[in-house]
């Protein structure tokens, strides 16, 4: 394949590594913002966001996804920031909305990444629980104006569908779904094992 040509434009903690897993499993070679950028640093993660950024500006000569042309499907950050543009850079790319309750998804970021927010003072991330909420919440509603009546282009996975997505994603993409008929949806994040990974790099003593 020539680059990437699918994306998960879910926000983080919708379920996107599971996404990221089960299109790694059909075949694609799949890059996941947030892991890629936690190993690797960044730099890709800024050079998307900015060239995303003169795009919307009117340079359109501008290749936003310059550098990654060895993936085939992207998710998670900034890819939900870009997906638009995405949407006219590349007419025949589909998109997948990954989809969690809103207040579940929100709870699981804050979780995650309240304690390095709270000491960065200035940016733009969310500083209460309502906050995450009503983020999430708009980008849903944003994502399903933007691609209404374009079912050909667009589908959502509900993390808590389990099984029933691998025949809606499968039938989407155009794969044979009986392969993984009675397979369990991948749940590749846990954070009960990153939590303590992280804090040992760290030199953390664990939570109670």
């Amino acid at each position: 394949m020539a680059g990437p040509k699918i994306f998960g434009i879910g926000l983080s903690k919708s379920g996107t590594n599971s996404l990221t897993e089960a299109l790694n499993i059909l075949g694609y070679n799949a890059w996941h913002g947030g892991n890629h950028t936690y190993h690797n640093g960044h730099g890709l993660w800024d050079a998307i966001q900015d060239r995303g950024r003169r795009y919307a500006e009117g340079d359109t000569s501008v290749n936003i996804l310059e550098g990654c042309e060895e993936y085939d499907a992207m998710t998670d950050h900034p890819i939900p920031v870009v997906y638009q543009h995405l949407d006219k850079q590349i007419p025949d790319a589909k998109f997948i909305l990954t989809y969690r309750n809103p207040f579940d998804a929100s709870l699981s970021m804050m979780r995650m990444c309240y304690p390095s927010w709270k000491d960065n003072v200035g940016d733009d991330k969310a500083r209460s629980f309502s906050d995450q909420v009503n983020k999430n919440v708009k980008h849903i509603d944003e994502v399903f104006k933007y691609f209404w009546g374009r079912e050909d282009k667009f589908i959502v996975l509900d993390a808590a569908k389990g099984k029933a997505n691998w025949k809606m994603l499968c039938t989407f993409l155009g794969h044979d779904p009986r392969p993984h008929q009675g397979k369990p949806w991948p749940h590749k994040f846990n954070a009960s094992h990153w939590f303590p990974q992280r804090w040992q790099r760290e030199g953390k003593k664990p939570q109670n």
